[in-house]
């Protein structure tokens, strides 16, 4: 990896950081301590998907690192597994294993 995919790498972490920071803020600032009071139907409608966000985007940021090493064809295949799973919830105990299956056998590049 050269020095500006490095760096780009980089930048995109820290976007997924500050973007997971910003929901998480926005979050608390709904969940009534910002807004003085007890909080509406909607104040609780945006704090919890902003704190669901910024979960899952600070997730995504502590593991970035490992998530660049997973080649660009088992993202297709998360999101057709994951596709799945939406509409058939059940299906989960078929497609789990077979997804699984498929990343411990996937084809790996030889060392040099």
């Amino acid at each position: 990896m050269n020095d500006t995919e490095h760096e780009f790498t980089n930048l995109r972490r820290s976007v997924f950081g500050l973007l997971a920071l910003m929901c998480l803020a926005v979050g608390i600032y709904f969940s009534g301590i910002g807004s003085g009071g007890s909080p509406a139907d909607t104040d609780m409608f945006v704090y919890g998907i902003s704190m669901r966000i910024g979960m899952v985007l600070g997730a995504i940021w502590l593991a970035y690192p490992e998530l660049s090493r997973i080649p660009r064809w088992m993202y297709v295949i998360l999101l057709i597994a994951a596709t799945a799973v939406m509409i058939q919830p059940k299906l989960i105990l078929v497609i789990a294993p077979i997804v699984i299956a498929i990343w411990v056998f996937r084809p790996r590049a030889k060392p040099a």
